[in-house]
């Protein structure tokens, strides 16, 4: 379990490094990279998902 929980904290900080970099498709990549990965659970998952989702949302607003 403590192996999944330092993958989420990867993915996650990745994620907000990229999209405080302006880099949104980079965050995306890998917030679709945790959702891929098995070993994550699935509220987790669901965390990662409101992310990608949120990032979509704003760029179409734009």
């Amino acid at each position: 379990m403590r192996q999944n929980a330092a993958s989420a904290d990867i993915y996650f900080l990745l994620g907000d490094l990229y999209e405080k970099m302006a880099k949104p498709e980079a965050a995306k990549k890998i917030y679709r990279q945790a959702l891929a990965d098995a070993g994550l659970p699935p509220g987790v998952k669901n965390h990662f998902q409101t992310e990608l989702r949120a990032l979509t949302t704003r760029k179409n607003r734009r």
